[in-house]
């Protein structure tokens, strides 16, 4: 009979919980700075927020293709570094002369 009762009681503290965070009126706030390993922290106030698991997955992809836009542009970047770079030499060498 206990064993009954501490599971009901259970079950509807976890219905409650589903319901109440369903509703809105329970709030969880995400801590301010996240720190994972050696990495730079990340602040949590930039994490724009997210109402579903399905939005919060289209602002994951977006941030993912910014991510990879950004690399390429470093890639851009170091490749017109090192054209200049070459050309830099060329002309001290010719200076040399």
């Amino acid at each position: 009979m206990r064993t009954a009762r501490v599971a009901f009681v259970f079950a509807l503290a976890c219905t409650l919980s589903a319901v109440l965070l369903a509703a809105g009126c329970v709030s969880v706030k995400a801590p301010e700075q996240i720190t994972i390993g050696g990495r730079e922290p990340v602040d949590a106030r930039e994490v724009p927020p997210t109402s579903s698991h399905e939005q919060a997955r289209q602002e994951l992809a977006r941030a993912y293709a910014e991510i990879r836009r950004l690399q390429r542009r470093v890639q851009e970047l170091e490749g017109d570094k090192r054209e200049l770079e070459l050309e830099n030499r060329r002309l001290e060498r010719g200076q040399d002369d």
